[in-house]
């Protein structure tokens, strides 16, 4: 595996922690301190932040899709002959390696749309809350 697959194997390792942790119940910010507060341009730089990564997770995809393609063409047109057998073999192996790094990308990519919506949620289910404790201490 190239320094770049293990890049994104570690990196989908990282976001399945993540994930599992968002899933996690957790208490409300306001009761554990309520002096933490949510900057007005953070929201704006993670949402660049995700938009970024994503388009540097869609370059080993398509990178995968791709070298699949092309193998399993090659793979078409050559007539298996006795004595190609081991070239026969290399090709599989390289279109198993295309195969798996497909795989990996794309369940990268499924993950972080996952915890983008996750987090989303979580957002605007904190936000409701808050606005429902104002209205219960104005009224």
């Amino acid at each position: 595996m190239s320094l770049r697959w293990k890049f994104l194997v570690s990196f989908m390792y990282f976001e399945a922690l993540i994930l599992i942790s968002l899933l996690l119940p957790n208490p409300s910010r306001d009761r554990v301190h309520p002096s933490i507060k949510k900057g007005p341009r953070i929201p704006d730089f993670a949402h660049d932040v995700h938009n970024s990564l994503t388009f540097i997770a869609l370059i080993p995809f398509i990178d995968s899709v791709m070298k699949v393609y092309k193998l399993s063409i090659t793979q078409r047109t050559n007539s298996p002959t006795p004595t190609a057998t081991n070239l026969e073999t290399e090709q599989l192996a390289k279109l198993f390696r295309a195969q798996r790094n497909l795989f990996i990308s794309g369940f990268t990519i499924f993950l972080w749309i996952i915890i983008k919506m996750v987090s989303w949620k979580y957002i605007s289910s904190e936000e409701t809350e808050i606005v429902e404790d104002n209205r219960f201490k104005l009224g």
